[in-house]
Order: structure tokens, then sequence, then C-alpha cells
């Protein structure tokens, strides 16, 4: 007899992300583009699992300080230089 998973309902829905997540994911999003980098690229560069790349970028996933390291990293990027394009998305309206 063969041991199936069993599925849980999932409880209530994810909080919807924020404009701030939203815009911190498309500001890695044009940076990795910028860069003429694949998921897959970024995803040999980083360790990183291309799926998980691309929920980051659509701020469906968190992306930890670890992370964002390692991104900048890939994409020869200071941290400083990343999150003034962070910041530069954020203060769009």
């Amino acid at each position: 007899m063969t041991a199936r998973a069993v599925r849980r309902p999932i409880q209530g829905k994810p909080p919807a992300p924020t404009v701030e997540a939203i815009r911190i994911g498309w500001a890695l999003h044009y940076a990795r583009k910028a860069a003429k980098m694949s998921l897959e690229q970024m995803a040999g560069r980083t360790g990183v699992h291309r799926n998980t790349i691309w929920r980051i970028e659509r701020a469906i996933h968190p992306m930890p300080l670890d992370l964002f390291l390692r991104f900048c990293e890939a994409l020869e990027l200071k941290p400083s230089s990343m999150m003034s394009r962070i910041e530069a998305a954020i203060a769009q309206k």
C-alpha cells in the first residue's frame, strides 16, 4: 500500500503584497534585465531556484537580506546602488 500526502485546505488567502514590495520586486527585475540576465542565469549565479527569483520579482515571496546581497553580487552591483534603485522605485507614485 502506498502512502499518500494529505492535502490540507488553505486557511484563507495570503495577504496582498504592499506597493513597496511590488516596487522592490520590479527594481530587481529591471536590474536583472539591464544586466541581460535570464532567470536561469540568475539562479545559477545565486544558488536560488528560478521560480523563487520570479516570485520575489512579483512580490509573492519575501526577499531576505542574504538573498538581496546575493542578487547584488550576481548583478555586479553594490548594495547601496541597488538600494538607490529600490528607493527610486518606491518614490514613484
